[in-house]
């Protein structure tokens, strides 16, 4: 289970990280002239590129055989990407005002339908 969890979460990261192509950093910022994307996976969520990483996260704990690595790697990634989320959201809240906050409104940060 844990392997799926692992390649589940790659596609989806990757995936996400090719769809923004320019407009991915590493550093919370935003590109000249960037776009809003809301198209694809970002359709349903705002961070599907975290999505996956978090899939990642816990398929290494489960993979492992570990509960206890599990949950610290599934909450601690969780929180560490809630943080980020929320600088993040600033930031585009900033660059694209209204549009984003409608956007927000349409959307979930990390899990379609819940959070």
């Amino acid at each position: 289970m844990g392997d799926s969890l692992i390649i589940i979460g790659m596609v989806i990261r990757f995936s996400a990280i090719i769809q923004l192509g320019r407009f991915f950093l590493h550093t919370v910022s935003v590109v000249a002239n960037q776009e809003l994307i809301e198209s694809g996976l970002y359709r349903w969520i705002r961070n599907p590129s975290y999505t996956g990483g978090w899939l990642i996260a816990v398929g290494i704990g489960l993979g492992l055989r570990t509960w206890w690595g599990t949950l610290l790697s599934g909450v601690g990634t969780l929180l560490i990407y809630a943080y980020r989320i929320r600088v993040e959201e600033k930031a585009m809240i900033q660059q694209f005002e209204d549009k984003y906050i409608h956007y927000i409104k349409t959307t979930k940060k990390m899990f379609p339908g819940i959070w």
